[in-house]
């Protein structure tokens, strides 16, 4: 063989290894280690609400710092109990800061495609003028939902679910995902997603003040979300997501549409500084 005909070869052996390469699928599942805890930081922002199309000029922040814990994991029966604690909750709606009490922990039961159930003590919500406007129990579970195939996808692929979420303060929420994996890198998948679900009707606090709203027709959109998932811990490490609700609100008797539109961050909370050594 000539020198030629060695470097075909060569460059026909890294062109097949660099396909088969990117066609390696993963088997993704959620199956992490029972007892497992770790610190989180997850940032919500009102970005505004509009009525009748109108926007009402509101804004709002609130940031938490979040526990997360694997509370147990059942192999047999394929779900994991995951319990989401706030703490330090700081907000401000519309350029007032306030210092409101933690909303209760959320317990959810996941399974090990990622589908999501609340259990029963995690249905109540709270008041969302208290934490800016921003629901932070729900998008802690949006935050750390990921739905994934029951095949294994490489990167490129896309797959699609139904499902039912338990949403505190709002109910179940039959919703509609769309999931692509971006990348692979380092132990570490890329995922972004689409969401849209039907929300029951809810009551929630009114922007003018005074009684709850009824709201009615409501539907959940999750416009842009992408996350990264350590595949070996079975953790969301950040994720990014926007969200917005269409609804219509009860407002003494008149019927008027509602839009309601979000961002919120997840991030892993920064360790702890080393102590300093005693001179």
């Amino acid at each position: 063989m000539n020198l030629r005909q060695v470097t075909c070869c060569l460059l026909l052996s890294l062109c097949v290894g660099s396909h088969l390469y990117a066609q390696e699928k993963l088997a993704l599942k959620y199956a992490p280690e029972a007892g497992t805890t770790w610190d989180e930081t997850l940032t919500g922002k009102l970005c505004d609400i509009l009525l009748q199309g109108q926007p009402l000029g509101y804004s709002g922040t609130a940031t938490t710092k979040l526990k997360s814990e694997i509370v147990s994991r059942d192999a047999d029966q394929q779900f994991c109990l995951v319990k989401l604690s706030c703490d330090d909750v700081t907000a401000k709606l519309n350029g007032q800061t306030t210092k409101p009490t933690p909303p209760k922990p959320v317990t959810l039961k996941v399974t090990e495609l990622g589908c999501t159930s609340l259990t029963e003590q995690s249905k109540a919500g709270f008041n969302l003028l208290d934490t800016g406007g921003v629901p932070l129990q729900v998008i802690a579970i949006l935050a750390h939902g990921l739905r994934f195939s029951g095949d294994p996808v490489g990167v490129g692929e896309e797959w699609s679910c139904q499902d039912c979420y338990g949403l505190p303060g709002v109910g179940d929420v039959r919703i509609n995902t769309r999931w692509r994996l971006m990348s692979f890198e380092d132990g570490v998948a890329t995922i972004a997603s689409t969401a849209a679900g039907a929300l029951p009707n809810f009551k929630a606090p009114s922007p003018m003040g005074g009684a709850d709203m009824d709201m009615k027709n409501g539907k959940l959109y999750i416009t842009e979300m992408k996350q990264e998932y350590d595949v070996a811990k079975s953790r969301v490490l950040t994720t990014d997501g926007k969200v917005r609700i269409d609804a219509i609100a009860d407002l003494a008797g008149m019927q008027v549409p509602v839009v309601l539109t979000m961002q919120f961050k997840l991030e892993q909370a920064e360790p702890a500084a080393a102590a300093e050594p005693a001179k």
